[in-house]
């Protein structure tokens, strides 16, 4: 962000309901993907036109939103998908099944899901020094087990709807090395949504922690002064 903003834009950072610095709810494992997306628009409906930003599972809530909510431009950053887009299933590793067996609790009981280091140093943070993760670790959060398990289904994609059509700009941000949202999918996003699609070679998931961020920001605001310029 701080880059963004020295770049001349006024920026802003959502928490969603449940994460801080946002006041915590109950039973945060039952809110679900709908529940997400109508926090956003709540946010957007006191901003002038605003460029939005989501990253993974909030890559899939700004395209929901974007559908019927006037954007200025929209930026898509390792997103999940929706609008017909389906998970496609990362490599296969012996932490997949790991993290699956100690998430079906969670999933079962809709309760939350806890971050677990070791499934996340080969999920997420495989481009990230080793010495920098436990402290990139100690800022992740529980999510809702519902939310998770509704994107995995598919269930923004009975609520939303292709963007083509759209006035604005948009561009899917793509990381080669990525694991979750693997760069196939990525792609298949982009020509679904009519956007435009820029490659980060050798970067993955977590890319603006990664070193040489700063060059995959400064491609991110390259993209924006020309889309908000036609």
């Amino acid at each position: 962000m701080e880059r963004f903003a020295a770049a001349g834009y006024d920026c802003h950072a959502m928490a969603l309901r449940g994460h801080p610095p946002s006041d915590p709810v109950p039973a945060l494992g039952r809110v679900r993907l709908v529940d997400y997306v109508s926090d956003v628009r709540r946010v957007l409906e006191r901003l002038d036109e605003a460029v939005l930003i989501g990253h993974s599972m909030g890559g899939a809530l700004v395209q929901a939103v974007a559908v019927t909510c006037d954007v200025a431009a929209l930026i898509l950053a390792a997103p999940a998908p929706v609008a017909g887009v389906r998970f496609q299933r990362p490599p296969w590793h012996p932490w997949l099944p790991v993290q699956a067996v100690r998430a079906l609790p969670a999933f079962l009981g809709r309760a939350v899901v806890r971050p677990h280091l070791p499934s996340l140093r080969w999920m997420v943070f495989n481009r990230i020094p080793r010495e920098q993760q436990q402290e990139i670790f100690a800022r992740c959060n529980a999510e809702s087990s519902t939310a998770y398990l509704g994107l995995l289904q598919g269930h923004l994609n009975r609520e939303g709807e292709s963007l083509r059509g759209r006035p604005f700009k948009r561009l899917v941000v793509a990381a080669t090395a990525d694991r979750i949202c693997i760069f196939p999918m990525q792609r298949e996003i982009a020509r679904q949504q009519g956007a435009e699609l820029l490659m980060l070679i050798d970067h993955a998931h977590m890319f603006m922690l990664e070193p040489g961020w700063e060059r995959c920001a400064d491609r991110l605001l390259d993209w924006l002064r020309q889309a908000l310029m036609t």
